[in-house]
């Protein structure tokens, strides 16, 4: 799969937010142009249990779910979540949620790709 550009950013999972402290599990990606579809990919260093969603968010304030599950890792596994967006619609941002208490510290990187 090709894609026009991909971005990626390395994270360690943070203590679960509080009011003054948020948490760092999300992550937004803006979109330059309208893809067929958007495709997040997380590679876990360690292994875990940790809760993945990813959204497409739309410019009248409202967004897909396109994925949310706990996912299981082994250290070093890739996992990849695709979103196609509405017809005659176009994101402007794909958010990518990652975390969980139990994998608090741990290490990932996650990628994302417009797909044309």
């Amino acid at each position: 799969m090709g894609g026009k550009g991909q971005y990626y950013i390395t994270k360690s999972v943070s203590q679960p937010g509080v009011p003054g402290a948020p948490d760092n599990w999300n992550t937004d990606f803006s979109v330059g142009g309208r893809a067929s579809r958007y495709v997040a990919t997380i590679r876990a260093k360690n292994k875990g249990d940790y809760r993945v969603a990813m959204y497409l968010k739309y410019p009248n304030n409202s967004s897909d779910k396109v994925f949310d599950q706990t996912v299981s890792f082994r250290d070093n596994q890739s996992f990849s979540v695709t979103g196609v967006p509405r017809t005659n619609q176009t994101p402007y941002q794909v958010n990518v949620f990652v975390g969980g208490t139990l994998v608090v510290g741990n290490s990932y990187r996650l990628a994302a790709s417009a797909c044309y």
